[in-house]
């Protein structure tokens, strides 16, 4: 993957270029009146750049989007088992687009939800020897041109088990600093929180707040130091 951002700092720690923030219906969403759905979204959000309802057969996988829109700096897709929304740019976490988002009453489509996730990607300049240290010295001295590692320290917040997935590659960024665009070789980091899916219970919207609010505040690393 390529990631899009301005260089904000002469020696780069990890930065963010993506987040995305994930609900999970309880059942499966079986209105499939998708142009009522697109007409709440946008009674909170406002009027979209693009609208696009794709004509999906049932027998296409739930996570498929059957409806997308396209908003500046984010999109918000919606699938028969999730809606999610994926943000590029921070200043929509904080200029209040993001709590509108987790404000919508989702329940006048008879929607609630049992799971809530949060994947971060950040992006690193770094080179590869910078993964070669958490390998052991045997590994770390051959010729080794692709890394990939992935764990999971799984936790507990407000009493619901999650998951706590950080996933490391190496990959490249076209960042653009004083309006030069420039490509640079570093780490792409995901750090995938969700609550595990072994739950089934409803959640309630104020505790998917809390959930979201605490995921996203947390930018502790298991691997990178």
């Amino acid at each position: 993957l390529i990631y899009l951002f301005e260089l904000k700092y002469k020696y780069m720690q990890p930065q963010k270029v993506q987040w995305q923030i994930v609900l999970f219906y309880s059942k499966e969403y079986s209105n499939n009146s998708y142009e009522v759905f697109s007409l709440i979204l946008k009674s909170a959000l406002g009027d979209s750049l693009s609208t696009l309802q794709l004509p999906i057969p049932d027998n296409i996988p739930n996570e498929v989007p059957r409806l997308v829109l396209q908003y500046d700096g984010y999109n918000i897709n919606v699938a028969k088992n999730r809606c999610e929304i994926i943000i590029q740019k921070s200043d929509i976490i904080l200029n209040g687009t993001l709590e509108r988002f987790l404000n919508i009453d989702f329940s006048s489509l008879n929607i609630q939800f049992n799971r809530v996730g949060v994947i971060k990607t950040y992006f690193k300049k770094a080179q590869i020897e910078e993964l070669k240290k958490l390998l052991n010295s045997e590994l770390a001295s051959q010729d080794i041109t692709e890394i990939s590692i992935r764990i999971n320290r799984p936790d507990n917040r407000h009493e619901i088990p999650c998951n706590n997935v950080e996933k490391l590659d190496m990959g490249k960024a076209q960042i653009t600093n004083n309006g030069i665009p420039t490509t640079q070789d570093g780490i792409i980091i995901i750090k995938d929180l969700n609550t595990n899916p072994i739950r089934k219970e409803d959640i309630p919207i104020a505790t998917i707040k809390d959930l979201v609010n605490e995921m996203l505040a947390d930018d502790n690393f298991i691997l990178l130091s």
